[in-house]
């Protein structure tokens, strides 16, 4: 009889993109999957995954001032031992993209939290059904200071893949979207680029193998 692998550590994206850079970096590890759950978590996987720990991962907006784009953001408070490359922080999640400085403003009022995404939330949720430990982990895309335009999501499906025909009719009614699709990838290269260096010392991390489920705490 062949010994049972050890639990795996589930990592979830919304964005194709956002799983092949973390697939660059920890695709190798045998105890380590990686999912693709969609913009607001619409595809999330089959329950029936034996996991320990999920992690959410990818790209978010900034909407406490004090972060800067490419800033990382960890939201997992029963993680204790120090992470280098991260600042202690919490998710808010809504339902509809956080575009302006003046909605992160007042999102910020009214919440605190350092982030927002569309998806931690009910990755949160599935976690606690699958009673697993939840790691929320978060780069800044866009700043607090920043706009980021709708148009963006519009070009992104439900599986978090790009739409080519969708993107090239988007250029050609708004040739100025071709600017902000450059700043927005430089960005969001520089934001994965931290959030992957953080996301591989996690995944080593000792105290993410060892730490109980949350229904043996």
């Amino acid at each position: 009889m062949q010994p049972a692998l050890p639990a795996k550590t589930l990592i979830l994206a919304a964005l194709r993109y956002e799983a092949y850079r973390i697939a660059a970096v920890v695709g190798n590890n045998p105890t380590v999957n990686i999912h693709v759950v969609g913009p607001r978590a619409a595809h999330l996987p089959s329950p029936d995954l034996n996991v320990k720990t999920i992690i959410m991962a990818g790209l978010a907006g900034g909407i406490d001032p004090m972060l800067q784009s490419a800033d990382v953001i960890l939201d997992a408070p029963w993680l204790l031992e120090p992470i280098a490359g991260c600042t202690r922080g919490r998710i808010e999640s809504c339902d509809q993209i956080i575009a302006t400085p003046e909605e992160k403003s007042r999102l910020f009022e009214q919440t605190g939290a350092s982030v927002v995404d569309m998806e931690n939330a009910a990755a949160r949720a599935f976690a606690l059904r699958m009673n697993a430990r939840f790691i929320g982990l978060r780069a800044v895309s866009d700043a607090a200071d920043e706009s980021l335009d709708p148009a963006l999501l519009r070009i992104i499906d439900s599986r978090g893949r790009l739409k080519p025909l969708m993107l090239a009719g988007a250029i050609l009614r708004r040739p100025a979207l071709i600017s902000i699709l450059r700043r927005t990838g430089r960005q969001s290269h520089h934001a994965m680029q931290n959030l992957c260096d953080v996301l591989r010392r996690i995944v080593q991390s000792e105290q993410v193998h060892e730490s109980p489920a949350p229904s043996e705490q």
